[in-house]
């Protein structure tokens, strides 16, 4: 059954990965369609709708500004040109009437009265005489101006002509031109010294010439309807009020707002953007299962750090649905990739921050077109941020790097903005607020890192370097306990993984974590110290005293014992693991044969170990290194060539015990292998080196 899910692990693994992409498309489609309503005038509002930002209520302020404008009266100008033109046509007037009677008393009438110059002048000459002024003059005036002397004419002259150009350079609106004509009439009534027919004439030249001086000064007038309408505050629809109720019926102004709001869904809307995002995003996902499948094939088989990996690629995705609405530059991306770095793989890292940036970028787009500036700086800005955080965090044993990683990365994504920005000649306001907001984000993120990676490690037992140093400090309470319940025991383990480390860094295997599971190998030993042969005094051994069988269920205990010690302290899988398997099921050798002298048929099964074969390069190489070690350490003092045999014997009868290679299970190569006893004896060489014999003291006395 095992085998059969370990057969389908990688295509379960692919549609965990087509389940992501789908949750991540369905994001970006809500990402660039924001929720719309089919509305318009006079439709029923189908719920209660608010505002999601500030708006100006466009329609009534336009209506207020028209109000203004229409109130605003209209700006004149005098027309000087116009003034004296009619100044100069009043004087004609009266120069006019002198040369009337200037014609009369040439014909050689002498001076008459009114009713004489009547009878006298025939009628076309009355006629003639009439239309020689403008305005034209009565019979009745004619005959007054021609029997009028000059004293009387001057006078009604030197009243009307500074009337004129007093009221007419001043400026005379039209509306106010028969109020000005009235007050002038009432004055010329009032002067005496003229007859009651030359005050007529002088009401006349006020009709004829008392005419507006102001023009309406279209630009001026323009100038003050725009300033009216400028001043008028504009009526603003505050984020959450309510723009509409439901029921609601639709008004213009509320239209307005609400297609402001972009909360109303255009007739012609096409799906276009969104399909075309979809599939963006699909083609990204294809490549980047492509790569997986190329490069971190593993990654499929381990369903549970593929968990992990959706899990922190969705809450970039979904964080960002509502951070860009604040700035499309604030995301925490950085936190997901910082994670995955450390709990998953640094490739996988280096490959999500562009399948996350480009899932950003699409978001940031409003209509998932990459053109558009603010998507490629997304982009650019969480690739390189990604790349360069990885790089500085790689292995790192300190959980306090991961600030200055994201501090680093902030600023690498931060000088792309500004390379970006500056190409597109954006404002300095603008560039640094982004830059700042992307920074931020990252050095927030890397906290966030910092302050949640434990609960990670724990939820999804992976062992992250940090973790694993954490376990090789000597306060650690299993450490400390064996260095004074079974010190025999904690050396053995000490030299174990000085031997497990070397070899791991020797064939590109993990070395921190062959020597944390080294370290912790034997710790099952502390539930009876005094049973193992390294905690015994020299001479004695309890062994003696108790049947084979007895000592090798004791001996074989040590590994589960171990097992259940780690899982109690909550060590990491792969750590516990690694105890499980160091001895596989391999054939407690001594105690068997030792049963066998005393009973031919005793079972071969009861004196193995009844764990499993190892199943990873550094189980294999701690197996190695455990039994290596005990094997040397027996030889006492011994030459090199001695350890060399002891080193080579143990590691091929690994493999060749009957009908059971304990390494075949472990994905290593013969070459691998020999590296591994190469790495061995080189350390051996450096613990156990031969040493000088030195002479006695009787001897040094004698000399």
């Amino acid at each position: 059954m095992e085998k059969r899910l370990n057969k389908y692990a990688p295509l379960i693994g692919i549609l965990m990965l087509f389940a992501l992409f789908v949750l991540t498309a369905a994001a970006i489609v809500l990402a660039i369609t924001d929720t719309s309503y089919d509305l318009d005038v006079g439709s029923i509002a189908p719920e209660t709708i608010y505002a999601t930002h500030t708006v100006t209520d466009t329609v009534a302020t336009n209506a207020l500004k028209d109000a203004a404008r229409a109130n605003t009266p209209v700006v004149y100008r005098i027309d000087n040109t116009r003034a004296n033109e009619l100044i100069a046509q009043a004087e004609t007037f009266f120069v006019s009437l002198g040369s009337l009677r200037s014609y009369a008393q040439g014909s050689g009438q002498e001076a008459l009265s009114a009713a004489e110059w009547a009878q006298t002048l025939e009628e076309n000459q009355k006629a003639t005489m009439m239309n020689m002024t403008t305005p034209p003059l009565t019979e009745m005036q004619l005959c007054a101006v021609l029997a009028a002397n000059d004293a009387d004419l001057r006078l009604l002259e030197n009243i009307m002509l500074p009337k004129l150009s007093t009221t007419l350079n001043a400026g005379l609106a039209p509306e106010s031109i028969e109020s000005v004509r009235e007050a002038c009439s009432r004055e010329v009534e009032a002067t005496n010294g003229i007859n009651d027919v030359l005050k007529t004439i002088g009401r006349s030249v006020l009709q004829a010439y008392m005419q507006a001086t102001f023009v309406e000064d279209a630009d001026a007038t323009e100038l003050a309807r725009n300033e009216a309408a400028n001043a008028v505050e504009s009526i603003r629809v505050k984020k959450g009020e309510p723009v509409v109720m439901e029921d609601d019926v639709i008004t213009l102004s509320q239209l307005s707002i609400l297609e402001d709001l972009g909360l109303v869904r255009p007739k012609d809307a096409s799906r276009a953007p969104a399909i075309g995002a979809v599939l963006s995003c699909l083609v990204a996902f294809v490549m980047f299962v492509i790569y997986v499948v190329q490069r971190v094939n593993a990654l499929l088989s381990d369903h549970k750090k593929l968990l992990l990996f959706c899990l922190l690629f969705l809450i970039s995705i979904l964080t960002y649905l509502f951070t860009s609405k604040l700035n499309v530059q604030i995301s925490v991306a950085m936190y997901t990739l910082l994670l995955c770095a450390t709990l998953i793989s640094f490739r996988v890292a280096l490959i999500t921050s562009i399948l996350l940036g480009f899932s950003l970028a699409l978001m940031a787009g409003g209509t998932g077109n990459l053109l558009q500036f603010g998507s490629f700086s997304v982009f650019a800005s969480t690739l390189f941020a990604g790349s360069l955080a990885a790089f500085a965090q790689q292995n790192t044993p300190n959980r306090a790097a991961y600030i200055s990683a994201g501090a680093l990365g902030g600023a690498a994504g931060a000088i792309a903005i500004l390379g970006m920005s500056l190409t597109q000649d954006m404002a300095w306001s603008g560039i640094l607020a982004n830059m700042g907001f992307f920074l931020g984000s990252c050095v927030l993120s890397a906290l966030l890192v910092v302050g949640s990676l434990t609960i990670w490690e724990k939820l999804f037992d992976i062992a992250t370097p940090a973790r694993l140093h954490e376990l090789l400090n000597t306060n650690n309470p299993l450490l400390r306990q064996m260095m004074a319940e079974a010190p025999g025991t904690y050396q053995h383990c000490m030299s174990v993984a000085a031997l497990c480390e070397a070899a791991a860094q020797r064939i590109g295997a993990d070395p921190l974590l062959a020597r944390v599971g080294a370290s912790y190998h034997d710790v099952g030993k502390l539930r009876r110290p005094l049973y193992f042969a390294e905690n015994q005094k020299k001479g004695e051994n309890i062994h003696d005293t108790l049947p084979p069988q007895e000592s090798a269920s004791i001996i074989i205990a040590h590994q589960r014992d171990g097992v259940m010690l780690l899982n109690k302290y909550k060590f990491p899988g792969v750590v516990t693991r690694m105890v499980g398997e160091h001895h596989g099921n391999s054939l407690v050798a001594y105690f068997y044969y030792k049963a066998l002298q005393n009973d031919p048929n005793v079972q071969m099964r009861d004196f193995r170990y009844p764990g499993s074969k190892p199943s990873t390069v550094e189980s294999a190489i701690l197996m190695l290194a455990d039994s290596c070690e005990a094997g040397v350490r027996s030889l006492g003092e011994c030459t090199q060539q001695a350890r060399e045999e002891m080193v080579h014997k143990i590691i091929r009868g690994k493999m060749n015990e009957a009908e059971n290679n304990l390494l075949d299970e472990v994905p290593i190569t013969l070459k691998q292998i020999a590296e591994i006893e190469k790495s061995f004896l080189k350390t051996f060489n450096g613990i156990m080196h031969d040493r000088i014999e030195y002479p006695d003291d009787t001897e040094v006395t004698r000399a």
